[in-house]
């Protein structure tokens, strides 16, 4: 997190770029494969998350950036349907749960490749690397056994690990100094973790 953190401060204060753009976004996020916890599947109990996030593009050249940026996904709470009770005469009441928090701090290069001059957008590819923290939501669940109501309140560890970000994006320009971005990315860990969202933002030539 440290060498992360030194990375993007080293990026952010540098003035040697001819071009730095600042990218405000948001979007949904959602996992595409299951995100287990335990004998728990995250995704049966949260919905899909939204996001909000800032980057800081700094243009190397024509063709590429160094993109430091940040990102906040919330997961708001769905449902949970009890299956996980191990004795038969536990009946099912009803769940509560918290909201899932997760923070990614980036640092990705894109790549603009040479299009025709007379073409009205601009793609580009990008891949990086960042840090995440992952707040999962405490659950409670409330059952009745022989007439007695019991809790059982199903906790989550705070998690903090490393992904692989890839992604593909498309731009158009508003006006002079503002452009419409669009950008799908990939984020996992390569083992119990696999999300992708999809961003729309509006970047700014400061």
């Amino acid at each position: 997190m440290k060498a992360i953190v030194t990375i993007l401060i080293l990026v952010s204060s540098t003035s040697c770029f001819p071009q730095t753009n600042v990218l405000v976004f948001s979007g949904i996020n959602f996992p595409t494969f299951p995100l287990r916890e335990g004998s728990f599947y995250l995704e049966e109990y949260w919905l899909n998350g939204i996001n909000f996030g800032v980057t800081t593009e700094f243009e190397v050249n024509n063709r590429f950036s160094v993109a430091p940026s940040f990102e906040y996904n919330l997961y708001f709470f769905d449902s949970y349907d009890g299956l996980t009770a191990i004795e038969p005469e536990m009946l099912f009441q009803f769940a509560e749960g918290e909201n899932s928090r997760i923070y990614r701090f980036l640092l990705e290069m894109k790549y603009f490749p040479e299009i025709s001059p007379e073409s009205k957008t601009q793609p580009f590819i990008l891949s990086g690397l960042g840090y995440v923290v992952e707040d999962i939501g405490n659950i409670k669940a409330f059952y009745n056994v022989d007439g007695l109501d019991i809790l059982l309140n199903p906790t989550f560890k705070s998690k903090k690990y490393l992904v692989h970000s890839i992604g593909i994006g498309i731009r158009w320009p508003l006006i002079k100094t503002l452009m419409l971005n669009l950008e799908g990315k990939i984020f996992t860990d390569y083992k119990s973790r696999f999300q992708n969202s999809w961003n729309l933002g509006l970047l700014f030539n400061i």
